[in-house]
């Protein structure tokens, strides 16, 4: 799961790239990644593709957190 993880990132000189947004709290922050966002796409759908690499069984389809939640309570 962390080899997923970290090859999702787009890197400069072998570092990920902060993005300069404002989080939703204070302890978040953003990292440019690869790949596209949409609304078929969503970073649930993301979290739920590293589960499932991670061998963690998971909806099929997830953009909303629910379906990541849902089933791994």
């Amino acid at each position: 799961m962390i080899t997923a993880i970290l090859e999702s990132f787009e890197l400069k000189n072998e570092k990920p790239i902060r993005v300069n947004h404002k989080g939703y709290t204070q302890q978040d922050c953003f990292y440019e990644a690869k790949g596209t966002y949409s609304m078929f796409y969503t970073c649930n759908v993301w979290t739920s593709n590293t589960l499932k690499a991670a061998g963690i069984k998971i909806g099929v389809w997830t953009p909303l957190e629910s379906g990541i939640v849902g089933q791994l309570e």
